[in-house]
């Protein structure tokens, strides 16, 4: 075997997968030392990022306010019950869904309404009104100062609870159901009760309500812009005329980097470090109070362009962005599967080899190679045997989101050096 000491790798020869993730068989057999590292000892790519990128920051969520249909349960969106219930019978504990009838519900009538889907399993039971109250009754004596002969308690799972996957697989029992959509009326409690305290309770409740407001998932033209082309397929994302009737116009102001919004109906950008948060997703996002129009939200692929564009967490008509982020990608983490996993990135990746900055023109080849002498860390050491014939090249942003690299290729450089083991 002879004595390698480069290994070129390009994602054009003798290579699978696709140019930013493609892995090399190699031509032959490679004998490495303990006396030897591996270090990147160079690094092309064609700097093709623009501002908006199909299929990576492409999609902006944001929020539209419409009206407010108070007090009301609607089938499809909030008209069921979720409830645990434990009795003193030989049913023990049982888990529901019940669901509530369609209306505008006065304080009165929602505890009828309650005590009636209730009393659909447990007929001793009573729910009744006092001001903003609920009053939840589930025992049943046998005889004025008689013990309790029936008891049945209650329980109301908050919605936070009820929407959070951990929770359900955890504590829920009962009929399956879609945490992401769950059209649950239990947002309304202030408070659930477990154990003894859910034979009697009474608890604050703000009446069902909802908004003709929407969740909103809109793609943006891909394309490299300035600051007033950024405007302008920001203002063709928010536009809404095909959910409901009004008007948007963003304006790029020049002297402060940020975007003027200006609206007929109220509309809140959704901060970026919400959007891959599952409780946010399920008690914002999914909250029965609003429909969703436009893509699906996809956790984990959320290809969102909120981070170049968002704004203070308050629905307004007429507000001013964050100073937007029209650079695309600014850096590109590369990743090696020959890695020694002895590195670690903020958001938690352990197999980086390089970080690469895009330092050059749209279009240009930007050539990274190590900067001065090698430090220990900089290597990856190697044992005495074979380097495994099939290596992995990726490439991602910071937050291990694979970049598009569309038909661009990658070259890269494996150096084998020696490296002091006195010691060792």
């Amino acid at each position: 075997m002879a004595s390698i000491r480069k290994i070129f790798l390009d994602s054009r020869i003798n290579s699978t997968g696709t140019p930013s993730d493609f892995t090399t068989q190699l031509p032959q057999e490679i004998a490495t030392r303990r006396t030897q590292g591996l270090v990147l000892g160079q690094f092309s790519i064609a700097n093709v990022f623009t501002t908006v990128m199909s299929g990576y920051n492409d999609i902006l969520y944001y929020r539209l306010d419409g009206n407010t249909m108070q007090n009301a349960i609607v089938a499809g969106q909030n008209d069921k019950l979720y409830y645990i219930m434990w009795s003193n019978d030989a049913r023990g504990t049982r888990y529901y869904i019940a669901t509530l009838n369609q209306g505008t519900y006065t304080m009165a009538q929602f505890a009828a309404e309650l005590q009636r889907v209730l009393r659909i399993d447990y007929p001793w039971v009573t729910v009744t009104a006092n001001g903003t109250q609920i009053v939840y009754d589930g025992d049943s004596p046998a005889g004025p100062g008689q013990p309790v002969a029936q008891e049945a308690q209650l329980t109301i799972p908050s919605y936070a609870d009820l929407t959070n996957s951990a929770w359900k697989a955890r504590n829920w029992l009962g009929p399956p159901y879609d945490n992401t959509n769950s059209d649950a009326v239990n947002g309304s409690f202030a408070q659930s009760f477990s154990g003894t305290d859910a034979s009697a309770w009474s608890t604050e409740v703000t009446l069902p309500t909802v908004n003709v407001s929407w969740n909103v998932a809109r793609n943006m033209a891909p394309g490299a812009y300035d600051g007033a082309g950024f405007a302008a397929a920001l203002q063709a994302a928010l536009s809404f005329t095909s959910i409901t009737n009004g008007t948007v116009t963003c304006e790029y102001l020049e002297d402060s980097g940020r975007i003027r919004i200006v609206s007929s109906k109220p509309i809140l950008i959704y901060d970026p470090s919400l959007l891959d948060d599952e409780r946010w997703q399920n008690s914002v996002w999914y909250n029965p109070q609003f429909a969703r129009v436009g893509t699906p939200l996809q956790p984990g692929r959320l290809n969102a362009a909120n981070g170049m564009c968002w704004a203070p967490q308050v629905p307004s008509q007429d507000f001013i962005s964050y100073q937007i982020d029209i650079s695309g990608l600014r850096e590109v983490y590369v990743h090696c599967s020959l890695s020694d996993h002895h590195t670690i990135t903020s958001s938690g990746m352990r197999d980086v080899i390089g970080v690469i900055q895009l330092d050059q023109s749209w279009g240009s080849v930007v050539v990274w190679r190590p900067m001065g002498g090698l430090a220990d860390q900089d290597v990856i050491p190697l044992r005495d045997g074979i380097l495994p014939d099939n290596i992995r090249l990726y490439l991602t942003d910071a937050f291990g989101v694979p970049i598009p690299l569309g038909a661009s290729y990658v070259y890269a450089c494996l150096a084998i050096v020696d490296v002091d083991t006195t010691g060792t």
